[in-house]
Protein backbone atom coordinates (compact mmCIF):
# COMPACT_ATOMS: atom_id res chain seq x y z
CA UNK A 1 0.00 0.00 0.00
CA UNK A 2 1.14 3.62 -0.23
CA UNK A 3 -0.60 6.69 1.08
CA UNK A 4 -1.42 9.48 -1.33
CA UNK A 5 -2.91 13.15 -1.24
CA UNK A 6 -6.50 13.01 -3.11
CA UNK A 7 -5.87 16.55 -4.88
CA UNK A 8 -3.75 14.81 -7.13
CA UNK A 9 -6.12 12.40 -8.23
CA UNK A 10 -6.81 8.91 -7.66
CA UNK A 11 -4.31 5.83 -9.29
CA UNK A 12 -5.66 3.84 -12.15
CA UNK A 13 -7.42 0.43 -10.01
CA UNK A 14 -6.87 1.80 -6.65
CA UNK A 15 -8.56 0.58 -3.60
CA UNK A 16 -8.52 1.96 -0.36
CA UNK A 17 -6.15 0.20 1.78
CA UNK A 18 -7.98 1.48 5.12
CA UNK A 19 -11.33 2.34 6.52
CA UNK A 20 -11.09 6.31 6.93
CA UNK A 21 -12.12 7.54 9.65
CA UNK A 22 -14.75 10.23 10.50
CA UNK A 23 -14.44 13.58 12.28
CA UNK A 24 -15.87 11.67 15.48
CA UNK A 25 -13.68 8.61 15.29
CA UNK A 26 -16.00 6.43 14.00
CA UNK A 27 -15.82 5.07 10.04
CA UNK A 28 -16.12 7.41 7.25
CA UNK A 29 -15.34 4.80 4.48
CA UNK A 30 -14.46 1.07 4.14
CA UNK A 31 -11.11 -0.42 3.20
CA UNK A 32 -11.67 -1.70 -0.71
CA UNK A 33 -13.69 0.93 -1.58
CA UNK A 34 -12.73 1.61 -5.71
CA UNK A 35 -11.37 5.16 -6.12
CA UNK A 36 -12.88 7.34 -8.86
CA UNK A 37 -13.36 10.39 -9.25
CA UNK A 38 -17.17 10.55 -7.77
CA UNK A 39 -15.45 8.38 -4.76
CA UNK A 40 -12.37 11.35 -4.64
CA UNK A 41 -14.79 14.14 -4.98
CA UNK A 42 -17.46 12.80 -2.38
CA UNK A 43 -13.82 12.33 0.10
CA UNK A 44 -12.71 15.77 -0.67
CA UNK A 45 -16.45 17.30 0.43
CA UNK A 46 -15.85 15.52 3.82
CA UNK A 47 -12.74 16.79 4.17
CA UNK A 48 -10.16 13.90 4.04
CA UNK A 49 -6.73 15.46 1.77
CA UNK A 50 -4.98 11.83 2.24
CA UNK A 51 -5.39 8.43 2.17
CA UNK A 52 -3.90 4.72 2.18
CA UNK A 53 -4.65 2.92 -1.00
CA UNK A 54 -4.13 -0.33 -2.59
CA UNK A 55 -2.18 -0.35 -6.09
CA UNK A 56 0.29 -1.71 -8.21
CA UNK A 57 2.55 0.94 -7.34
CA UNK A 58 2.59 0.11 -3.86
CA UNK A 59 1.74 -3.75 -4.57
CA UNK A 60 3.96 -6.09 -1.56
CA UNK A 61 4.28 -2.93 0.37
CA UNK A 62 3.16 -3.92 4.44
CA UNK A 63 2.32 -1.06 6.87
CA UNK A 64 1.11 -2.08 10.01
CA UNK A 65 -1.55 0.31 11.40
CA UNK A 66 -1.19 0.99 15.19
CA UNK A 67 -5.18 2.21 15.08
CA UNK A 68 -6.18 -1.69 14.41
CA UNK A 69 -4.89 -2.58 17.70
CA UNK A 70 -6.52 -2.96 21.02
CA UNK A 71 -4.71 -1.06 22.76
CA UNK A 72 -5.35 2.04 20.71
CA UNK A 73 -9.31 1.59 20.28
CA UNK A 74 -9.09 1.10 24.65
CA UNK A 75 -7.04 4.32 24.89
CA UNK A 76 -8.44 6.31 22.42
CA UNK A 77 -11.91 5.24 23.77
CA UNK A 78 -11.30 5.97 27.12
CA UNK A 79 -9.96 9.56 26.25
CA UNK A 80 -12.84 10.80 24.15
CA UNK A 81 -15.17 9.33 26.58
CA UNK A 82 -13.02 11.56 29.52
CA UNK A 83 -13.42 14.48 26.90
CA UNK A 84 -16.74 14.28 25.62
CA UNK A 85 -17.72 14.19 29.29
CA UNK A 86 -15.44 17.24 30.42
CA UNK A 87 -16.68 19.34 26.91
CA UNK A 88 -20.34 18.73 28.48
CA UNK A 89 -19.43 20.54 31.76
CA UNK A 90 -17.36 22.83 30.01
CA UNK A 91 -19.62 24.16 27.18
CA UNK A 92 -21.47 27.27 29.14
CA UNK A 93 -18.32 28.88 29.45
CA UNK A 94 -17.38 28.37 25.62
CA UNK A 95 -17.92 31.96 24.71
CA UNK A 96 -16.84 33.42 28.13
CA UNK A 97 -13.75 35.87 28.58
CA UNK A 98 -10.75 33.66 29.10
CA UNK A 99 -10.35 35.54 32.55
CA UNK A 100 -13.91 34.50 33.15
CA UNK A 101 -13.43 30.91 31.74
CA UNK A 102 -9.89 29.86 33.85
CA UNK A 103 -11.62 31.51 37.23
CA UNK A 104 -15.11 29.26 36.76
CA UNK A 105 -13.01 26.11 36.09
CA UNK A 106 -11.20 26.76 38.88
CA UNK A 107 -13.69 27.40 41.09
CA UNK A 108 -15.69 24.28 39.66
CA UNK A 109 -12.70 21.71 39.13
CA UNK A 110 -14.98 20.01 36.50
CA UNK A 111 -11.97 17.08 35.54
CA UNK A 112 -12.27 16.78 39.67
CA UNK A 113 -15.94 15.57 39.37
CA UNK A 114 -14.79 13.07 36.47
CA UNK A 115 -12.50 11.20 38.14
CA UNK A 116 -13.72 8.19 37.31
CA UNK A 117 -13.26 8.57 33.36
CA UNK A 118 -9.48 9.62 34.12
CA UNK A 119 -9.36 6.49 35.91
CA UNK A 120 -10.46 4.37 32.58
CA UNK A 121 -7.94 6.62 30.78
CA UNK A 122 -4.97 5.99 33.38
CA UNK A 123 -6.23 2.12 32.74
CA UNK A 124 -5.53 1.71 29.18
CA UNK A 125 -1.63 3.45 29.90
CA UNK A 126 0.06 -0.14 30.14
CA UNK A 127 -1.11 -1.51 26.89
CA UNK A 128 -0.44 2.20 25.31
CA UNK A 129 2.71 2.37 26.19
CA UNK A 130 3.75 -0.83 24.95
CA UNK A 131 2.37 -0.29 21.71
CA UNK A 132 4.23 3.00 21.72
CA UNK A 133 7.36 1.52 22.59
CA UNK A 134 6.95 -1.35 20.12
CA UNK A 135 5.29 0.11 17.00
CA UNK A 136 6.71 -0.24 13.89
CA UNK A 137 7.87 2.98 12.33
CA UNK A 138 8.81 1.96 8.90
CA UNK A 139 6.24 4.17 7.35
CA UNK A 140 6.90 7.65 9.50
CA UNK A 141 3.97 6.94 12.13
CA UNK A 142 1.53 9.14 10.43
CA UNK A 143 -0.98 9.97 11.42
CA UNK A 144 -4.32 8.28 10.36
CA UNK A 145 -7.40 10.47 11.07
CA UNK A 146 -9.66 12.78 10.08
CA UNK A 147 -8.53 16.50 9.84
CA UNK A 148 -11.67 17.72 12.21
CA UNK A 149 -10.74 14.87 14.81
CA UNK A 150 -8.40 17.60 16.52
CA UNK A 151 -8.91 16.77 19.94
CA UNK A 152 -9.31 13.69 20.81
CA UNK A 153 -7.76 12.20 17.43
CA UNK A 154 -4.79 14.03 17.71
CA UNK A 155 -4.31 14.04 21.50
CA UNK A 156 -4.18 10.07 20.91
CA UNK A 157 -1.46 10.17 17.56
CA UNK A 158 0.66 12.66 20.04
CA UNK A 159 0.53 10.50 22.66
CA UNK A 160 1.46 7.38 20.42
CA UNK A 161 4.86 9.55 19.28
CA UNK A 162 5.48 10.87 22.82
CA UNK A 163 5.38 7.59 23.94
CA UNK A 164 8.02 5.81 21.36
CA UNK A 165 10.52 9.55 22.02
CA UNK A 166 10.05 9.02 25.92
CA UNK A 167 11.79 5.16 25.01
CA UNK A 168 14.44 7.37 22.62
CA UNK A 169 15.61 9.43 25.64
CA UNK A 170 15.70 7.23 27.89
CA UNK A 171 12.67 7.42 30.03
CA UNK A 172 11.91 4.73 32.58
CA UNK A 173 8.78 2.57 32.20
CA UNK A 174 6.56 4.45 34.70
CA UNK A 175 8.20 8.02 33.28
CA UNK A 176 6.84 6.64 29.40
CA UNK A 177 3.11 5.80 31.29
CA UNK A 178 3.17 9.44 32.50
CA UNK A 179 4.21 11.35 29.92
CA UNK A 180 1.95 9.55 27.38
CA UNK A 181 -1.23 10.42 29.91
CA UNK A 182 0.38 14.52 29.83
CA UNK A 183 0.13 13.67 25.97
CA UNK A 184 -3.27 12.64 26.04
CA UNK A 185 -4.75 15.34 27.82
CA UNK A 186 -2.43 18.19 26.64
CA UNK A 187 -5.19 19.96 23.93
CA UNK A 188 -7.70 19.44 26.88
CA UNK A 189 -7.76 23.22 26.68
CA UNK A 190 -8.91 23.34 23.16
CA UNK A 191 -12.68 22.38 24.52
CA UNK A 192 -12.97 26.21 25.10
CA UNK A 193 -12.10 27.38 22.12
CA UNK A 194 -15.58 27.30 19.51
CA UNK A 195 -15.17 24.86 17.41
CA UNK A 196 -15.53 27.32 14.13
CA UNK A 197 -12.78 28.88 15.39
CA UNK A 198 -10.61 25.82 15.23
CA UNK A 199 -11.80 25.03 12.29
CA UNK A 200 -10.60 28.58 11.01
CA UNK A 201 -7.27 28.61 9.21
CA UNK A 202 -4.70 30.45 11.53
CA UNK A 203 -4.40 33.09 8.79
CA UNK A 204 -7.97 33.88 8.71
CA UNK A 205 -8.67 34.32 12.19
CA UNK A 206 -9.33 37.15 13.57
CA UNK A 207 -6.99 38.50 16.22
CA UNK A 208 -9.59 37.94 18.72
CA UNK A 209 -9.98 34.18 17.40
CA UNK A 210 -6.25 33.78 17.68
CA UNK A 211 -5.99 34.75 21.61
CA UNK A 212 -9.00 32.74 22.17
CA UNK A 213 -6.94 29.76 20.44
CA UNK A 214 -3.68 30.50 21.82
CA UNK A 215 -5.94 30.44 25.32
CA UNK A 216 -5.96 26.99 25.19
CA UNK A 217 -2.77 26.37 26.94
CA UNK A 218 -3.77 28.42 30.14
CA UNK A 219 -7.62 26.54 29.75
CA UNK A 220 -5.83 23.56 29.66
CA UNK A 221 -3.68 24.08 32.92
CA UNK A 222 -6.84 25.40 34.88
CA UNK A 223 -8.52 22.36 33.55
CA UNK A 224 -5.56 19.78 34.88
CA UNK A 225 -4.71 21.32 37.93
CA UNK A 226 -6.73 18.71 40.09
CA UNK A 227 -4.60 16.00 38.62
CA UNK A 228 -1.53 18.29 39.51
CA UNK A 229 -0.95 16.34 42.92
CA UNK A 230 -0.52 12.70 41.21
CA UNK A 231 0.50 13.65 37.87
CA UNK A 232 1.93 16.93 38.36
CA UNK A 233 3.52 16.95 34.63
CA UNK A 234 0.23 17.43 33.15
CA UNK A 235 -0.98 20.78 33.78
CA UNK A 236 2.88 21.84 32.84
CA UNK A 237 2.35 19.99 29.39
CA UNK A 238 -0.97 21.63 28.81
CA UNK A 239 0.35 25.17 29.62
CA UNK A 240 3.83 24.64 27.88
CA UNK A 241 3.44 22.77 24.40
CA UNK A 242 3.63 25.99 22.39
CA UNK A 243 6.58 27.43 24.10
CA UNK A 244 9.60 27.31 21.83
CA UNK A 245 13.05 27.64 22.28
CA UNK A 246 14.55 31.02 21.80
CA UNK A 247 10.89 31.91 23.67
CA UNK A 248 8.54 33.13 20.93
CA UNK A 249 6.27 30.75 21.59
CA UNK A 250 2.63 31.34 23.92
CA UNK A 251 1.90 31.99 26.86
CA UNK A 252 4.53 33.15 28.61
CA UNK A 253 7.07 33.18 26.22
CA UNK A 254 9.72 31.09 28.27
CA UNK A 255 12.64 29.36 27.01
CA UNK A 256 13.57 25.99 26.04
CA UNK A 257 16.88 23.81 27.43
CA UNK A 258 17.29 22.75 23.78
CA UNK A 259 19.42 19.54 25.56
CA UNK A 260 17.90 15.73 26.93
CA UNK A 261 19.92 16.05 30.06
CA UNK A 262 20.00 19.94 31.86
CA UNK A 263 19.33 21.52 35.00
CA UNK A 264 15.55 22.86 35.84
CA UNK A 265 16.50 26.05 35.38
CA UNK A 266 18.65 28.36 33.09
CA UNK A 267 21.88 30.04 34.33
CA UNK A 268 20.08 33.21 34.89
CA UNK A 269 17.52 31.43 37.31
CA UNK A 270 15.15 31.70 34.90
CA UNK A 271 12.42 28.78 34.41
CA UNK A 272 13.04 26.61 30.95
CA UNK A 273 10.22 24.30 29.24
CA UNK A 274 10.23 20.90 30.92
CA UNK A 275 11.60 18.31 28.78
CA UNK A 276 8.22 16.53 28.82
CA UNK A 277 6.58 19.38 27.03
CA UNK A 278 9.07 19.65 24.34
CA UNK A 279 8.90 15.82 24.07
CA UNK A 280 5.39 16.85 23.19
CA UNK A 281 5.71 20.21 21.48
CA UNK A 282 7.99 17.92 18.35
CA UNK A 283 5.35 14.83 18.71
CA UNK A 284 2.49 17.69 18.54
CA UNK A 285 4.55 19.74 15.31
CA UNK A 286 4.77 16.47 13.28
CA UNK A 287 1.23 14.65 13.71
CA UNK A 288 0.00 18.35 13.21
CA UNK A 289 2.05 18.43 9.79
CA UNK A 290 1.26 15.39 8.69
CA UNK A 291 -2.34 14.95 9.73
CA UNK A 292 -3.32 18.94 8.05
CA UNK A 293 -5.30 21.31 9.91
CA UNK A 294 -7.82 23.87 9.25
CA UNK A 295 -7.42 25.10 5.48
CA UNK A 296 -3.90 23.50 5.76
CA UNK A 297 -2.47 20.28 3.35
CA UNK A 298 -0.95 17.57 5.03
CA UNK A 299 2.79 17.08 4.82
CA UNK A 300 4.16 13.55 3.52
CA UNK A 301 6.94 11.73 6.14
CA UNK A 302 9.84 12.71 4.41
CA UNK A 303 8.37 16.46 3.93
CA UNK A 304 7.45 16.76 7.19
CA UNK A 305 11.04 15.36 8.70
CA UNK A 306 12.57 18.67 6.83
CA UNK A 307 10.48 20.94 8.99
CA UNK A 308 11.53 19.35 12.09
CA UNK A 309 14.91 19.84 10.86
CA UNK A 310 14.89 23.40 10.09
CA UNK A 311 12.79 24.46 13.39
CA UNK A 312 15.28 22.41 15.28
CA UNK A 313 16.97 24.54 17.76
CA UNK A 314 15.04 28.01 17.57
CA UNK A 315 11.43 26.78 17.78
CA UNK A 316 11.46 22.75 19.19
CA UNK A 317 14.17 21.30 20.83
CA UNK A 318 17.13 20.32 18.71
CA UNK A 319 18.19 16.93 20.61
CA UNK A 320 14.65 15.67 21.14
CA UNK A 321 14.26 16.37 17.36
CA UNK A 322 17.54 14.35 16.50
CA UNK A 323 16.02 11.91 18.90
CA UNK A 324 12.74 11.64 16.36
CA UNK A 325 14.19 11.48 13.01
CA UNK A 326 16.65 8.57 14.44
CA UNK A 327 13.38 6.93 15.37
CA UNK A 328 11.93 8.04 12.12
CA UNK A 329 12.64 6.71 8.44
CA UNK A 330 14.57 9.35 6.38
CA UNK A 331 12.02 7.69 3.60
CA UNK A 332 9.05 6.41 4.74
CA UNK A 333 7.52 3.37 3.57
CA UNK A 334 4.64 3.99 1.04
CA UNK A 335 5.58 7.41 0.68
CA UNK A 336 5.80 9.07 -2.92
CA UNK A 337 8.51 10.81 -3.89
CA UNK A 338 10.45 12.10 -7.18
CA UNK A 339 13.57 10.47 -8.43
CA UNK A 340 16.23 13.28 -9.25
CA UNK A 341 19.68 12.00 -12.18
CA UNK A 342 20.26 10.32 -15.28
CA UNK A 343 17.47 8.94 -17.92
CA UNK A 344 14.97 8.71 -14.88
CA UNK A 345 14.92 12.66 -14.18
CA UNK A 346 11.53 13.55 -12.40
CA UNK A 347 10.19 10.29 -12.12
CA UNK A 348 7.16 9.50 -9.50
CA UNK A 349 7.89 6.91 -7.27
CA UNK A 350 7.04 4.59 -3.74
CA UNK A 351 8.98 4.03 -1.04
CA UNK A 352 8.73 0.20 -1.48
CA UNK A 353 11.82 -1.31 1.10
CA UNK A 354 14.70 -0.40 3.45
CA UNK A 355 18.09 -1.36 3.00
CA UNK A 356 21.30 -1.72 5.06
CA UNK A 357 21.73 2.78 4.43
CA UNK A 358 18.92 4.14 5.59
CA UNK A 359 18.73 7.17 3.14
CA UNK A 360 18.96 5.01 0.20
CA UNK A 361 15.92 2.76 0.01
CA UNK A 362 14.23 0.76 -2.93
CA UNK A 363 11.68 2.78 -4.80
CA UNK A 364 9.21 1.53 -7.75
CA UNK A 365 8.91 4.56 -10.12
CA UNK A 366 5.06 4.43 -11.56
CA UNK A 367 5.16 7.64 -13.68
CA UNK A 368 7.36 9.56 -15.65
CA UNK A 369 8.61 13.30 -15.53
CA UNK A 370 5.81 14.10 -18.19
CA UNK A 371 2.92 12.64 -15.62
CA UNK A 372 2.55 9.56 -17.92
CA UNK A 373 2.10 6.20 -15.92
CA UNK A 374 4.44 3.79 -17.03
CA UNK A 375 4.44 -0.11 -15.99
CA UNK A 376 5.67 0.43 -12.33
CA UNK A 377 10.52 -0.74 -12.27
CA UNK A 378 12.19 -1.09 -9.25
CA UNK A 379 15.15 1.12 -8.57
CA UNK A 380 17.70 0.25 -6.04
CA UNK A 381 19.04 3.31 -5.06
CA UNK A 382 22.10 1.02 -3.50
CA UNK A 383 22.95 0.42 -6.99
CA UNK A 384 21.84 3.50 -8.54
CA UNK A 385 24.46 6.23 -6.73
CA UNK A 386 23.62 8.69 -8.97
CA UNK A 387 19.91 8.89 -8.85
CA UNK A 388 18.72 10.73 -5.36
CA UNK A 389 15.32 11.41 -4.20
CA UNK A 390 13.14 14.41 -3.10
CA UNK A 391 9.47 14.56 -1.43
CA UNK A 392 6.78 15.08 -3.95
CA UNK A 393 5.52 18.02 -1.78
CA UNK A 394 8.41 20.87 -0.76
CA UNK A 395 7.60 22.09 2.70
CA UNK A 396 9.19 25.13 2.20
CA UNK A 397 6.66 26.34 0.40
CA UNK A 398 3.24 24.25 2.64
CA UNK A 399 1.25 26.36 4.57
CA UNK A 400 2.38 26.98 7.64
CA UNK A 401 5.70 26.02 7.81
CA UNK A 402 7.06 29.32 8.80
CA UNK A 403 3.84 29.81 11.08
CA UNK A 404 5.72 30.57 14.19
CA UNK A 405 3.33 30.59 17.15
CA UNK A 406 0.61 27.41 15.96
Amino acid sequence: MRRIFLDGGAPPGATLARDLSSPEGGVLARAGLPLNARTLRALREHGVASCWVQDAAGADVAVSDPQATNAWFEAYGALADCLRALGRATEPLLRQPASRAVEEIRQRRPLAALSQSLEYVRGALPAFADLAKNVDASAGLLPDRHPADDIVGHSAHVALLTGRLGVAVGFSPADVSTAILAALLHDAGLLLVPEDVRRTPEVRRTPAEQRRYEDHAMFGEALLAPVAQRVPVAPLVAIEHHEQQAGGGYPNGIAGGNRILRAAQSRDGRATITLVSELVAVADRYERLTAGTAGEHPLSAPAARQVLAAEAGHRLNAEVVARLLEVLPVWALGAEVRLRGGEIEGARAVVVRHTFRRDRPVVRAFEDASGAVVEPYEVDLIEAQHVALEPVDRPATAPGVAAGRR
